[in-house]
């Protein structure tokens, strides 16, 4: 008998519209991962500790991520993907092979065709799912090289002991890093998914209010949690241990984080007030509010530094962590007074001397360590 040659008119169902769509946003994140530099140091175990932690965040702030994640390392290992300095050539030519393939197989359905059997509906459902694969893939691609060109990889910004450096933002704010510091600069800032930066370190930030229907946002991503702004002025001391946030001017709300998600739960977040501080750790129960003087943790970028009956031990401390250095004394007494009044922010001998002549004690410099002697 003669098989009949049927003309199928092609229909897309709600769910084949539903499953395209999900291709598209799914392939054109996965494309937006795959151009990302940091991203990609950070598959192969190669970034910064400050990436490291600005990916680790991303990675448990949705359940959504880990699959994202792991469909960009099939596709870079599927595609011997490397960095977006590939040549632009070999994409090119990767892109113009998937169309032709697809083409290939949009045309088999839309020439007249026989009615298959039963038996080859598993069949006719694997060339759809590899059409699917490679339109995704298509996509991500496509995206990469775009991405690419358009150089959307974040910046990372790092200052060595005693130095400072200070970064204009794209949305107009600053941020002033001490020494021994790192930002990393999200590479979609100040679209979409707000203003993110990651730290570590000390940084002083200058918080310009976002443009009008633009998230206004601002968040600060360390260790321990995650500070939301508005638009102000505040100082975060990320140690090993701990991050420390003092508020000088508007709002900050600060989120601890609790196994790994920084949420808006009451009990792991809080909102500071201009004069206060908090100092919290990962999955710690949050702290209580500190109210006092900060004048030295909102001054030392500035061309003196000002304390008000501040401690010398903290003032060590502060010394030690943006100098490099060991601080000791052969009276242990010293650490317990209080000193208030500015001296000169110039350098580290200059700041030592000052500090002596205060205190009426002898200074001495050896490399790194530093002899306070009564």
């Amino acid at each position: 008998m003669r098989a009949r040659h049927i003309h199928r008119s092609i229909s897309r169902s709600p769910a084949t519209v539903k499953l395209e769509t999900a291709l598209e946003n799914t392939g054109k994140r996965v494309g937006e991962l795959l151009a990302n530099p940091s991203f990609q140091r950070w598959l192969d175990g190669a970034c910064s500790p400050t990436e490291k932690l600005h990916w680790e965040n991303w990675l448990h702030s949705d359940s959504k991520n880990s699959e994202l994640v792991e469909n960009a390392r099939e596709l870079r290992d599927q595609t011997a993907f490397t960095a977006p300095d590939m040549p632009a050539p070999d994409l090119f030519v990767s892109i113009q092979d998937l169309e032709a393939r697809i083409a290939e197989a949009e045309k088999r359905d839309s020439d007249p065709q026989v009615i298959p059997p039963a038996s080859n509906a598993k069949a006719s459902s694997n060339q759809f799912r590899y059409i699917a694969v490679a339109a995704a893939l298509l996509l991500a691609t496509t995206f990469i090289f775009y991405s690419w060109v358009s150089n959307s990889a974040g910046e990372e910004y790092h200052t060595a002991f005693g130095e400072r450096q200070t970064v204009d933002l794209p949305d107009g704010s600053i941020a002033i890093l001490n020494g021994n510091s790192s930002l990393l600069v999200d590479a979609g800032f100040g679209k979409k998914g707000g203003r993110n930066v990651t730290m570590t370190g000390e940084i002083y930030f200058d918080v310009r209010k976002s443009d009008a229907g633009a998230d206004p946002h601002f968040r600060v991503h360390t260790k321990d949690g995650v500070i939301q702004v508005l638009g102000t002025r505040f100082n975060v001391l990320r140690t090993k241990e701990k991050t420390r946030v003092v508020l000088e001017e508007g709002r900050v709300k600060v989120h601890v984080l609790q196994d790994e998600i920084a949420t808006n739960n009451p009990s792991s977040s809080i909102v500071l007030q201009p004069g206060q501080a908090i100092t919290f750790r990962h999955h710690q129960i949050l702290p209580d509010v500190e109210i006092g003087s900060y004048s030295h943790m909102l001054s030392w970028w500035k061309e003196f530094i000002v304390f008000d009956e501040t401690p010398v031990s903290a003032i060590v401390k502060r010394l030690e962590w943006t100098y490099g250095v060991t601080v000791r004394v052969d009276d242990p007494s010293i650490f317990e007074q209080t000193i208030s009044g500015r001296i000169p922010n110039n350098d580290l001998p200059s700041i030592v001397n000052t500090l002596a002549r205060v205190l009426q004690v002898n200074a001495s410099i050896d490399g790194n360590s530093i002899v306070l002697v009564k």
